[in-house]
């Protein structure tokens, strides 16, 4: 409350001049009204109140004061109080949280029910669930980190890779949060808005905190945000276990080092609302100023129609409303009053409206600019739709925004021909060059797990004395005569049957394609 009295003001200040002589108009007028006054010049107090027709309530109650509230309300809407800003939709959903996760050996302790990794995940799971459709990324980290899935606004692809997510899977062994630093900062280099780290562990490694110090000190990183969950207790530990506590203190610091929140687990979910809020705090904060601000004028609509209707009561004016009243619900249902805002506002503005209170595939559907409505398909996450309409516009905008949209839509192919055709129109344009690399970065990455997963069904690739893996048993065997084939990227985009293949083999075993993945992505470390 106190913030809400601080930061309140009105847009249109100027409006409220008119408050002045509506208020000199209501003294002067009221005061010839008041009846009592003129009688008593004649007829004794005491008899006065006795003869008077109406109760000095009744009197009070009359057109000439509701009126002047009326209009009162009136100036004070138009002048457009407000005291909180308006969280933008869009820029919200763009604004990325990076999760960093421990799967170091301490993780599958159990002094948290079921373990304290098992918890964690849980934790995730409960925080992407508040936060809708809005970017995170996967990292995890042990003696080494890892991109389990990078920036996506699909929150069940990231659960079911997360869902596969254990110790055994991590190629070095310990615990060094500071090495998911390089990841964090090629995450953040491609969003436009800040973003937070969140961090879930049980403990840091020697080097960590100047390392994360050094990290949030940098310019390229300014404006991000630093959340560490702690994950376990600091209790007795287990008999006949050498268990290892959860490093408060020092995880407390890792949270200072960047500036950022520390937040340890809890059993109910206070500590992930807690987490939801300080993400969606911090944003606002930091782009305090490009937010616009919430006209509250609008809620004082209400009581002035309410006190319109007084205009209907017996002796009032304005009682010719009762004729354009009946006439309006007399009309038929296709009519006018089906739809109401038809009478006062273009297609357009139905949809500019809606477009800002977040109804984007209604907004949609009223637009009639081609632009808007492609824009606002592309809002509402219907991005073939999208594509569809910005395909309309044969402008070097027009073309990259279709680019976009096939890129949201998975056509990954399809957006990077879109992408070279806005750089032979406009050679060097620097957003498609970005989201081209972007794209073209997962189709190599899909090229890349496709061979992966070829040579890891190849006998003859596998060391000699290693040991049989739990999944070895459900490979497909290749018959004689058959050859074990490697599809590229273009090949399993482009034919639905090879992509539900590919998908399905992911799907079967995902921990043990991200362990392939991990160890790949080690060996490729400079």
């Amino acid at each position: 409350m106190p913030e809400m009295l601080q930061a309140f003001h009105f847009l249109r200040p100027w409006w409220l001049l008119g408050l002045l002589p509506l208020l000199l108009t209501w003294r002067y007028g009221d005061r010839g009204n008041r009846t009592r006054d003129h009688w008593a010049q004649v007829i004794a107090p005491h008899l006065l109140g006795a003869m008077m027709v109406r109760s000095r309530a009744q009197r009070w109650f009359n057109p000439v004061r509701v009126a002047v509230v009326m209009m009162s309300l009136g100036f004070i809407a138009v002048a457009g109080p407000a005291w909180e800003r308006q969280p933008t939709p869009l820029f919200e959903d763009e604004a990325p949280l990076i999760i960093a996760l421990d799967v170091s050996a301490s993780m599958d302790q159990r002094d948290v029910q079921p373990s304290r990794l098992i918890r964690a995940r849980q934790k995730i799971e409960d925080l992407l669930t508040l936060r809708g459709g809005s970017r995170a990324a996967l990292l995890v980290y042990a003696g080494s980190a890892h991109r389990v899935i990078p920036l996506t606004g699909d929150p069940d692809a990231l659960l079911h890779l997360l869902s596969a997510v254990n110790v055994q899977m991590m190629p070095r062994p310990g615990k060094l949060p500071e090495s998911v630093l390089p990841l964090v900062a090629r995450l953040l280099s491609e969003s436009a808005v800040p973003g937070t780290l969140l961090l879930l562990g049980d403990g840091i490694g020697a080097a960590t905190l100047p390392a994360v110090e050094r990290f949030f000190a940098q310019p390229e990183v300014a404006g991000a945000q630093l959340l560490v969950l702690g994950i376990g207790t600091s209790g007795a530990p287990v008999e006949g276990a050498d268990f290892i506590p959860l490093e408060r203190e020092s995880l407390q610091q890792l949270a200072a080092a960047g500036g950022g929140i520390y937040q340890e687990v809890t059993t109910d979910r206070q500590d992930v609302q807690r987490l939801a809020r300080a993400i969606d705090n911090h944003l606002i904060s930091v782009q305090d100023e490009e937010l616009p601000w919430v006209d509250a004028g609008y809620w004082l609509l209400m009581p002035f129609a309410g006190l319109f209707l007084l205009w209907f009561r017996k002796g009032w004016t304005l009682q010719w409303l009762v004729v354009v009243a009946g006439a309006t619900f007399l009309m038929p249902v296709n009519s006018a009053r089906a739809d109401f805002a038809d009478w006062w506002l273009t297609p357009d503005q139905q949809g500019r409206y809606l477009f800002a209170q977040g109804d984007y595939a209604e907004a949609a559907e009223r637009f009639e600019d081609l632009r808007w409505k492609a824009t606002a398909y592309y809002a509402a996450e219907q991005f073939d739709l999208a594509a569809e309409y910005f395909s309309r516009d044969d402008t070097p905008s027009g073309l990259f925004n279709r680019a976009n949209a096939l890129a949201q839509g998975r056509h990954y192919l399809a957006a990077v021909r879109g992408y070279d055709e806005v750089l032979i129109r406009v050679p060097g344009h620097e957003g498609a060059l970005h989201n081209r690399a972007l794209v073209q970065a997962i189709i190599d990455e899909i090229n890349a797990l496709s061979a992966a997963q070829v040579a890891e069904g190849d006998e003859t690739a596998r060391d000699p004395g290693a040991e049989p893996r739990t999944a070895d048993g459900a490979e497909r065997q290749v018959l004689p005569g058959e050859e074990a084939r490697t599809f590229t990227a273009e090949e399993i985009l482009a034919d639905e049957r090879l992509q539900e293949m590919w998908l399905r083999g992911v799907q079967a075993d995902p921990a043990r394609f991200l362990g392939i993945k991990f160890q790949m992505q080690l060996e490729a470390a400079p």
